[in-house]
């Protein structure tokens, strides 16, 4: 069972660094998505933390 558990894990974060790899590509438009993808993400993160802490 651990091993299947840890062999969808390994396959995903191949996945995962695509996706990265996608908006941090060096290009121009791509690297401002990333940015704004990431302060998005943090805001949210943020926000979420405001609500649970109320």
């Amino acid at each position: 069972m651990g091993e299947a558990i840890h062999g969808a894990t390994i396959r995903r974060i191949p996945a995962v660094n695509d996706l990265i790899n996608v908006f941090h590509d060096d290009r121009s438009g791509f690297y401002i998505v990333f940015n704004d993808f990431v302060i998005v993400s943090e805001h949210l993160l943020n926000h979420i933390h405001e609500i649970i802490m109320e």
